[in-house]
């Protein structure tokens, strides 16, 4: 088994395969693993001590400066002979498994490259990649700790992108009828979802956990049902790897109420009538609310560049579109990050001494502060990357599987839950429902007539019936080459 690990700049891939190791051999020591439990019978084992390479390291030994000083040709020399030297090293192994990361593309000062040999790559025949991702919070931060602090949101986010992209054409140079595949997985996923794709990837059967999210995070009760249900399916269904939506969690900073403190409104902006109301026009209106006494403005959420220029046009009067931009700019600027603390700004980690890179090695670094002109200019991007991401996740997953969609109380399935559900049905992509008879409503769609006709829809007071079908589930073949 040979495993390529990608993934951009500030995802400690080091790290992330030295806790991959020591939860291998904290599972086959621990006396708590149900003998069950099929990683006990992996079909090869991690080393204890030796790590697997990170060509990246052999490249330019901790001093990328002068790597990337040097002219693409010599990069690509200086690539080529790092992969022969590792290559030479796996040849006289012992082992015949083997892991390698690396970088597959290369930014710096807003330029994208690789010095990659793909034909080494494609020769060396990985039988799978791995593409690692982090939230781009997390990834901002180490890279700017490195002493890279030009990089923006927007240029990670985008780099994180075309490193999958890149894996993604590695798969199909490999075998164009038969890519093998690339998994996106987050590194705040659990160690041992890893280890069932890696030890035991034929028998282990590949799930996309849907659920609502945006309305679930507001109340204790909800969260708490929502999390013991993705703490079940991470532990206790030792042959499944579970992709969980959760293990990347950006939206919440974008997407929650900013105030700010103002002296006094742009002069543009016609002064307060005689109830003491500021005289916005309705397109501002509706997404402003400010008050007089304590001078503070509040609007519903960060606006995102395109949100501003549409409010710019709306506006009536012209002088209005010279106020928007100051009305719209926070004061402070930045936006004081701190997931450790703060859950309005991600949803807590399940459990993170499981995760395969947990942030704890960033909590003496928060609150990070985030300028919010670079929130809004990634707003689009990382919406985008959610929804395209959902949908890959479903694409590298043997089931999709929807659980409580009416947790809250409403028949009406989320706009995410809704799209993974289209999306699925339209990929042939089985889906397996669970539904609470007793306290959930059955879901409402305009798009479907009646899901209790769906094969795998489970309708009961209580959850055994659903995890007994889960525990029956077996992976199907046909879904592994979903690259191709």
């Amino acid at each position: 088994m040979k495993v390529l690990f990608t993934g951009t700049a500030g995802i400690q891939k080091s790290r992330v395969l030295t806790n991959l190791q020591k939860a291998f051999w904290e599972l086959q020591q621990s006396a708590n693993t149900p003998k069950k439990d099929f990683l006990r019978t992996p079909i090869f084992t991690l080393p204890k001590e030796s790590h697997a390479p990170i060509l990246d390291h052999k490249l330019y030994k901790g001093n990328i400066t002068q790597f990337l000083a040097q002219s693409q040709r010599d990069q690509r020399r200086l690539w080529r002979e790092a992969f022969d030297e590792i290559n030479k090293e796996f040849a006289g192994a012992r082992r015949e498994h083997h892991f390698l990361g690396v970088h597959l593309t290369f930014r710096f000062e807003e330029m994208l490259w690789s010095p990659v040999d793909m034909d080494r790559l494609v020769r060396w025949a990985p039988h799978l990649v791995i593409t690692l991702i982090d939230d781009a919070y997390c990834v901002r931060q180490r890279v700017h700790d490195g002493g890279y602090k030009a990089f923006t949101l927007s240029e990670l986010v985008g780099w994180r992108y075309e490193e999958n992209s890149a894996a993604d054409h590695l798969c199909r140079l490999i075998n164009p009828k038969k890519p093998p595949p690339n998994y996106i997985l987050s590194v705040k996923q659990s160690a041992l979802t890893l280890l069932r794709l890696l030890l035991k990837h034929k028998q282990t059967v590949r799930l996309y956990l849907s659920y609502n999210i945006s309305l679930t995070r507001r109340a204790e009760e909800t969260r708490q049902a929502t999390n013991n249900f993705r703490r079940k399916m991470h532990n206790e269904m030792t042959h499944c790897a579970a992709f969980d939506p959760l293990a990347i969690d950006e939206l919440p900073i974008i997407s929650q109420p900013v105030e700010t403190h103002l002296e006094s409104l742009p002069e543009v902006i016609p002064g307060p009538d005689d109830k003491g109301e500021y005289k916005f026009p309705p397109s501002v209106k509706k997404h402003v609310n400010y008050d007089s006494a304590k001078k503070l403005l509040t609007y519903k959420r960060l606006m995102s560049r395109t949100e501003r220029d549409i409010l710019k046009g709306l506006a009536e009067d012209p002088a209005y579109k010279v106020a928007i931009d100051k009305l719209f700019e926070p004061d402070p600027p930045f936006l004081e990050f701190n997931p450790a603390t703060n859950p309005n700004h991600r949803w807590p980690l399940l459990d993170p001494e499981s995760a395969l890179l947990p942030d704890n090695d960033l909590h003496n670094k928060y609150p990070a502060k985030i300028p919010y002109y670079e929130l809004r200019n990634v707003s689009n991007a990382l919406h985008g990357q959610v929804k395209n991401r959902d949908f890959r996740l479903i694409d590298q997953a043997h089931y999709l599987v929807i659980y409580r969609p009416t947790i809250t109380g409403d028949p009406r399935l989320s706009e995410g839950v809704e799209a993974e559900y289209l999306y699925a049905k339209a990929s042939g992509c089985p889906i397996v429902w669970y539904v609470n008879k007793a306290e959930d409503p059955p879901p409402e769609s305009p798009f479907t007539k009646d899901f209790g006709n769906e094969p795998n829809y489970i309708y009961e007071p209580n959850e055994e019936p659903f995890w007994t079908a889960i525990k029956k589930l077996k992976p199907d073949p046909k879904r592994d080459s979903f690259l191709a």
